[in-house]
C-alpha cells in the first residue's frame, strides 16, 4: 500500500510544485544539482572532504584531550569535544544557497560538509562513549 502524501498538501503548494519550481537549467534543487557535481567530480569532493574530516577529528581530539589533561569529568569533556567538532553545515548550506544560488561551488562545499559531518560525528560519539573510563567521576556539590 502506498500512502498518498499529496492529499495533505495545500492546493497552492501543488501549483508551486507542479509549475513554479525551476528546472535543471534554472537552478533546480541544490542537493540534486550538487549530487551530479559529487558524482562527476570526485576529486573535487575528496579535496573538500579530507580537510573537513581532519578538522572535525583534530578539533574534537584537542578539546577532549585538553579536558582530560585538566581532569574534567566525562560529562564536560564529551560535549566539549562534540560541540567543538560540529560545523553547522546545514545553516551554511542555507546561507550559501541564498547568497550564491543553488549551482554555486560554495553550495557544493556545504553539501559535502553535511555529508561528511554526520558519519564523522557518529564515529566521534562512539569513541567518546568508549573512552569514558579515561575521566574522573563527576563530583556532586551540595
Amino acid at each position: 500500500m502506498v500512502f498518498d502524501f499529496s492529499r495533505n498538501i495545500h492546493p497552492h503548494c501543488h501549483t508551486y510544485l507542479d509549475h513554479d519550481l525551476p528546472n535543471d537549467d534554472e537552478g533546480g534543487f541544490s542537493i540534486y544539482l550538487q549530487g551530479n557535481a559529487i558524482l562527476n567530480k570526485p576529486l573535487n569532493v575528496l579535496m573538500i572532504a579530507v580537510p573537513l574530516v581532519l578538522q572535525n577529528v583534530l578539533t574534537s581530539a584537542f578539546a577532549y584531550l585538553t579536558c582530560q589533561k585538566f581532569k574534567q569529568p566525562h560529562n564536560i569533556a564529551a560535549p566539549a569535544a562534540l560541540i567543538g567538532a560540529s560545523d553547522f553545515f546545514e545553516l551554511a548550506a542555507a546561507v550559501a544557497i541564498t547568497l550564491f544560488g543553488a549551482v554555486s561551488p560554495v553550495v557544493l562545499v556545504t553539501t559535502v560538509g553535511v555529508l561528511t559531518e554526520v558519519p564523522v560525528m557518529l564515529i566521534l560519539v562512539k569513541l567518546v562513549n568508549k573512552t569514558k573510563h579515561w575521566f574522573p567521576e563527576p563530583t556532586t556539590e551540595s
